[in-house]
């Protein structure tokens, strides 16, 4: 067997890879806000590939580059509203990855990583066959059989990219994602590694002073807000809970494309902005605040990951009802370290909340309980795998 030694590696993912960079290397610049991690992914490669050329590229909605020694990052601009026309948003993705296929092949990358959905995984496997790198997708989300048939054509490469015999391994965001792919694609479990991301003590210890105020039942929710993190639920939930619990306030943290329809419909509630208020962007140093501090943490999203925001507030001691969907259920055990509702079922949330309300002695059970569950994890992070999977590859010459 010919023994190699890596020393170019590509990494493709969603996101503003070259302001991410800048934010890891303390460069980052005036303006640059990144809803990102406690700790960053970018840093997670960074730490990992150290003495590696390593090219990030990012697709998002900019055009952006930036270099520092040997570790290279390139935003291409790819992304158009959905309010733009199909065909002009169909053209622009096909020169972004006409873009992205040119910076592959220039770079030569030994070893390419395809991080984030199965499209890109499917595209970016296409263009490390071309030159003959060798290809590790990091899968963050369930595979769900699209309906559109477009979508399902592009879904189909990333099926082929994940189910390759020749692909040394998959790494997969939490243990849900192992066995969901170990069940719809009968892979070997050998190769499927799971990592988690790991908080250092200090994101739930050393907390500033409360964002809330102290006399209101204090309801959060943390995410992008879009249809699959079900905000759009959230002011039916607001609504109906209201009148139950007259001191309740809902705090909103994040932004994004329902941002405007929410606070329309939050304002028609409650026009004077007592029991509601949208607190938009917060830094990740900061987001620690509102979990240690918050009366309990709502997330009824209707497609998940890992499931971040909760894993976060139960670090954080924050009792946590959520969507009985993907990871979750691997997070929280219903009723000891948490509350789980159907995903969908407002009243469910509306009762959950409701009894936590009620009961502060059994909310405050639930969040020490999940406290303690979390923080007593030990699992891989996403730079220990990364190593491990340089170590098993790479062979001094």
């Amino acid at each position: 067997m010919k023994k190699m030694q890596i020393n170019r590696i590509a990494v493709i993912k969603n996101g503003y890879t070259a302001k991410e960079l800048r934010a890891v290397l303390g460069e980052a610049r005036p303006g640059d806000k990144l809803f990102d991690s406690y700790v960053p992914y970018m840093q997670e490669f960074v730490e990992a590939f150290r003495d590696k050329e390593v090219l990030f590229i990012g697709r998002k909605t900019e055009s952006d580059r930036f270099d520092s020694g040997k570790l290279h990052a390139v935003t291409v601009n790819s992304v158009f509203p959905k309010e733009i026309l199909f065909p002009l948003r169909a053209l622009k993705r096909w020169k972004a990855e006409r873009t992205i296929r040119r910076l592959i092949h220039e770079f030569r990358p030994q070893l390419v990583f395809s991080f984030g959905l199965y499209i890109e995984i499917g595209t970016n496997y296409k263009y490390a066959r071309e030159i003959d790198a060798l290809f590790v997708p990091i899968v963050v989300a369930p595979w769900i059989n699209p309906s559109n048939p477009v979508r399902k054509f592009l879904w189909k490469g990333g099926v082929e990219a994940i189910t390759d015999p020749a692909i040394p391994s998959i790494l997969v965001r939490g243990d849900f994602l192992k066995d969901h792919l170990l069940e719809l694609f009968n892979l070997p479990p050998e190769i499927i590694k799971p990592y988690w991301p790991v908080y250092p003590a200090s994101f739930y210890e050393n907390t500033g002073g409360s964002p809330f105020s102290q006399d209101r039942f204090n309801v959060l929710w943390v995410g992008r807000m879009d249809v699959d993190k079900g905000a759009h639920l959230l002011p039916e939930i607001l609504l109906a809970i209201r009148d139950r619990v007259p001191n309740i306030c809902l705090t909103l943290v994040g932004d994004g494309t329902l941002a405007g329809e929410i606070r329309d419909q939050l304002v028609k509630i409650d026009p004077a902005e007592n029991l509601w208020r949208i607190a938009g962007f917060v830094p990740a140093p900061k987001i620690a605040d509102y979990y240690n501090c918050c009366d309990v943490l709502i997330m009824p999203t209707l497609d998940e990951g890992f499931g971040k925001v909760a894993f976060e507030a139960q670090l954080c001691g924050a009792p946590v009802v959520a969507s009985r969907i993907h990871n979750i259920p691997y997070l929280i055990e219903n009723g000891k370290t948490g509350l789980l509702v159907e995903p969908g079922d407002v009243e469910g949330f509306v009762k959950a909340v409701i009894k936590l309300a009620k009961d502060r002695v059994f909310a405050e059970s639930l969040g020490k309980r999940a406290a303690k569950c979390a923080r007593g994890i030990k699992k891989p992070n996403l730079t220990s795998k990364l190593k491990e999977l340089i170590s098993e590859l790479e062979f001094e010459s």
